[in-house]
């Protein structure tokens, strides 16, 4: 490494780490593509939390392998670490991938293992014409 850099403050410690190249990269411009990459589509997954002494979290929209984390902080959020039983309201997922179904399964199986009951409820909220509706 050329440098290194460690700061500490009340919030973590950064590090950063910096290489200097031996050399000038080669870059032969006229072989890159010049093809037009189409914009994607960002939906987001959306989240609705209701909080009682049963707590219900509502999702919507995509829930794929972009998504699992923040899918999966809300879960343990919305359940108070595992503290109270959840009801998940799954009916307004446009498309559930497998990444999505496996976080899920996981919560389920931890949930279980605490002896906290989960509810997984499909209402059919979803547009037609998306792959769950």
């Amino acid at each position: 490494m050329s440098t290194v850099e460690i700061e500490t403050s009340p919030t973590g410690t950064p590090v950063l780490l910096d290489r200097r190249l031996r050399r000038e990269p080669v870059v032969d411009l006229s072989r890159t593509a010049t093809r037009t990459v189409p914009p994607r589509r960002t939906s987001r997954m959306g989240v609705e939390v209701t909080v009682s002494s049963t707590p219900s979290i509502t999702l919507s929209g995509p829930i794929d392998l972009a998504r699992t984390e923040e899918l999966r902080r809300s879960l343990w959020s919305a359940s108070r670490g595992g503290a109270l039983p959840l009801t998940v309201e799954l009916g307004a997922v446009s498309y559930l991938g497998s990444a999505g179904i496996q976080v899920l399964y996981d919560f389920v199986e931890e949930m279980t293992a605490m002896g906290r009951t989960l509810r997984l409820w499909f209402r059919r909220t979803a547009p037609p014409g998306t792959r769950c509706g």
